[in-house]
């Protein structure tokens, strides 16, 4: 299963569509995961032409969306919630996803980021058209019997499309 990994889009907020390259990247992907600040559905509706997208709330956000959401591929159960979880044990994970999780996504920080802890996989797609790490970016996520996440960097900062 491949999914596409976003947050932090601020549409129309901030700029008035999703990038294209966002597009290309997540053509051909089985699922999309928006973690939150999408602002409005107008942007969930262009995701759900690419392919079925889940999102979270985020705290930006001008529509109804759960706060936190489990989302099963054939192998792994996957938290997402908008800000990064204040602790990141295994029971505490349980407790706010309300049963256990092999990854958690989440977004909020603008900053892109894979890191694995204690068995655990957390990824931030950062943000595709306002990151604080330089690069605008979104995850792609192989799910299979292994999770194979990547970065994928679609321009510099303030780059246009």
């Amino acid at each position: 299963m491949r999914i596409g990994v976003i947050s932090d889009t601020h549409i129309p907020s901030r700029t008035r569509r999703l990038p294209e390259k966002v597009v290309e990247t997540f053509s051909g992907t089985d699922l999309i995961i928006h973690a939150g600040d999408a602002v409005e559905r107008g942007v969930i509706e262009r995701l759900e032409e690419i392919a079925p997208t889940v999102v979270v709330e985020g705290n930006c956000e001008r529509f109804a969306a759960p706060k936190t959401r489990v989302v099963q591929t054939p192998c792994h159960a996957v938290g997402v919630a908008h800000h990064p979880p204040r602790r990141l044990d295994a029971a505490f994970l349980t407790e706010l996803f309300g049963e256990p999780v092999d990854a958690v996504i989440s977004g909020h920080t603008h900053r892109s980021s894979i890191n694995w802890m204690d068995g655990i996989l957390f990824m931030n797609p950062g943000s595709p058209m306002f990151p604080r790490d330089g690069f605008r970016s979104v995850i792609l996520l192989e799910a299979g019997d292994e999770l194979l996440p990547e970065i994928r960097i679609l321009g510099e900062a303030g780059g246009g499309d």
